[in-house]
């Protein structure tokens, strides 16, 4: 009975966040005069980046195929990390250094030295 109880004050209706979202896209769609429609009919693909294909004279063309990269997405991933990983960190220490000593060590690449 207590469960109950609490079920009742604290877990909305099944349907309260699909009510809350349309009323949201509908108040959203009226100020903003945007249509919703195109967003909808979009989908993501489980396979990863689909080809780009173009159809001339009947025939169909494929213009970038991107299953190279589908198929290292994951070593892709890593080596972007690892680069803005490294890229911080120096920017991170860069001001660090001039936080405690009011001047950086690593130079900037303009010359003339400090």
């Amino acid at each position: 009975m207590l469960s109950d109880f609490l079920k009742s004050i604290l877990v909305p209706s099944d349907d309260y966040f699909e009510n809350k979202f349309s009323d949201l896209k509908t108040k959203f769609s009226e100020k903003a005069n945007f249509d919703f429609s195109a967003l909808e009919s979009l989908e993501l693909e489980s396979d990863g980046l689909s080809p780009i294909t173009y159809t001339m004279n009947g025939s169909t063309h494929t213009f970038l195929d991107f299953s190279i990269l589908n198929d290292n997405i994951v070593f892709i991933r890593s080596a972007i990390s690892t680069i803005l990983f490294l890229f911080l960190y120096l920017y991170n220490y860069r001001n660090l250094m001039y936080m405690i000593k009011g001047r950086s060590n690593i130079q900037s690449g303009k010359g003339g030295g400090d």
